[in-house]
């Protein structure tokens, strides 16, 4: 994200974080409030946010000048939905622009704390992949076979980006961190399912992250491709809803 200015210079901003940022979009906005060690809140822009971290807008002169480091708690919030997101957070990053205010970046200090509070509308806008996930059309399930030496894990896609997918299965005591299994995925409108080995990445609550073998996906570039292009038309189609009206 980005760095505190001292002599108030423009900083081109650097893509340093290792998920995908997604801006918000206009149909289901979220609204934001900072909450400092002091107890004294205040409003501001939400510009994007991942699973690592956020962004957020001020307009020059109501600059709250935070320091680096500074720590404070976050508060998630949207008019079209019930329930508050809260989440501790560091500040680490600032650059002004006079085109758009001070722009400030900030790093949640616990992703596990964070996904535990997500429910399925919340959890679309945080992002813990370097690749953006998407939701597969809801007139449309995303098969997916889990085979193992054991027998064969039937489970239906929850989020899926090129470089692994999510899941979600009420009881996970039989899942562990690090367990590999060989997928089969049903991409959706595709007569032949495509196999690689993945991982399970993590665990949070009801929740399966998987993440595909690099070096797998890229020995099949075709399949690849597939996956790839089904996600890209799936953004396209959230992307279009989210920004309706």
């Amino acid at each position: 994200m980005f760095f505190r200015r001292k002599n108030k210079k423009k900083q081109k901003p650097e893509e340093l974080r290792q998920h995908y940022r997604r801006a918000p979009g206009k149909k289901h906005a979220l609204s934001i409030k900072l909450e400092r060690q002091d107890g004294a809140t205040l409003s501001g822009e939400l510009a994007d946010l991942s699973a690592g971290g956020v962004g957020i807008l001020f307009p020059l002169e109501q600059d709250p000048e935070f320091a680096v480091g500074e720590t404070m708690t976050l508060h998630f919030s949207a008019l079209v939905h019930d329930g508050t997101v809260k989440v501790d957070a560091e500040m680490v990053r600032c650059i002004q622009s006079d085109a758009t205010g001070v722009r400030y970046g900030f790093r949640f200090t616990s992703a596990e704390d964070l996904f535990e509070q997500l429910d399925s509308f919340y959890l679309k806008f945080f992002n813990r992949r370097r690749d953006v996930r998407v939701r597969p059309a809801l007139d449309r399930r995303f098969k997916t076979k889990l085979h193992t030496s054991a027998g064969t894990i039937d489970v239906t896609v929850h989020d899926i980006s090129p470089s692994g997918f999510g899941f979600v299965m009420p009881e996970t005591d039989a899942f562990a961190v690090g367990d590999s299994f060989e997928v089969e995925l049903f991409i959706p409108k595709q007569p032949e399912p495509v196999r690689w080995p993945a991982k399970i990445a993590h665990i949070t609550g009801g929740r399966v992250g998987m993440e595909f073998d690099v070096e797998r996906i890229e020995s099949s570039p075709a399949e690849h491709e597939l996956l790839k292009n089904y996600c890209a038309q799936r953004e396209i189609d959230m992307a279009r809803w989210d920004n309706a009206g």
